[in-house]
């Protein structure tokens, strides 16, 4: 997915200042054709960032470790969705298809795809992506790399999503963006198959007050145990923002998508409705 963008791209889809204007030629004598096949611009006119495309990112957390990700633009929308992945090392970013991706921006939802600590291209300790407070910082960073990317994403829109113990970074930064008034909070978070590791900081029943007026979608297979056990009793009375998808051909986490196609749609259209 990572490609050089044409100029006719850029020019199209650029978020910069809304004045901003290419020159095609005016009664001057100007040529109206010859800056589009030159490849130039009026030098002056600055026609802002490039928010259509993909790249590979790196942003450094609070405790110095230097991550990498995968961005990936959609253009006219501001939102975005940020991806951590299965329990590292032995997981990356690469864990979620291709397809989840774009179906995301298809949608208009951009998507920052990041390796956790210890996985990947990124640096740090594995364990501690799930063990004390480093999961939380990893989402921090990404936060705000978003927070101050040029494209001026907007994070009242902003879908956390977790994978097995990747739902347990992503816990432990919502717990902490609660106590911090500074801090972007999810608009709304998915989980693909929490369970008990998803509690290592915190446990669900004392903090289920801080998610229950966020959108939070449960993605799971009723076959794997572990999950139904620790999924099942929160169906009962859940608030009406929570929703639960169950796939009974699924997998563990993002492996779902790949055992059960119908999900990637089905959770990429779940992000958009409610906060793409």
């Amino acid at each position: 997915m990572r490609s050089t963008l044409s100029l006719l791209v850029f020019l199209s889809f650029a978020c910069g200042d809304d004045d901003s204007v290419v020159d095609v030629g005016t009664d001057s004598g100007t040529d109206a054709g010859s800056d589009a096949r030159d490849g130039g611009t009026d030098a002056g006119i600055d026609a802002g960032p490039v928010c259509v495309g993909s790249e590979v990112v790196t942003f450094d957390t609070s405790d110095g470790v230097t991550l990498e990700a995968d961005l990936h633009l959609a253009g006219e929308s501001r939102g975005i969705a940020i991806l951590f992945h299965m329990i590292p090392p032995s997981n990356t970013r690469a864990n979620y298809p291709d397809a989840f991706v774009e179906a995301l921006v298809a949608r208009g939802v951009n998507v920052l795809n990041v390796d956790r600590r210890g996985a990947g291209g990124s640096g740090g300790v594995a364990t501690e992506a799930y063990e004390g407070p480093g999961g939380a910082l990893d989402v921090e960073a990404a936060v705000a790399f978003a927070d101050a990317h040029a494209c001026a994403f907007d994070l009242e829109r902003l879908t956390l999503v977790g994978a097995s113990n990747g739902t347990t970074s992503v816990f432990d930064y919502v717990v902490a963006a609660s106590d911090n008034v500074d801090a972007a909070a999810p608009k709304a978070v998915v989980w693909l198959t929490p369970g008990t590791y998803t509690e290592n900081q915190h446990t669900f029943a004392d903090k289920r007050g801080i998610l229950e007026s966020t959108p939070l979608l449960f993605v799971w297979t009723p076959t794997e145990a572990p999950a139904e056990a620790w999924i099942a009793p929160l169906r009962e009375g859940a608030p009406g923002d929570w929703a639960f998808q169950d796939y009974a051909a699924g997998d563990h986490g993002t492996a779902t998508f790949g055992s059960a196609p119908e999900s990637v749609e089905a959770v990429a259209t779940w992000i958009a409705d409610n906060a793409g």
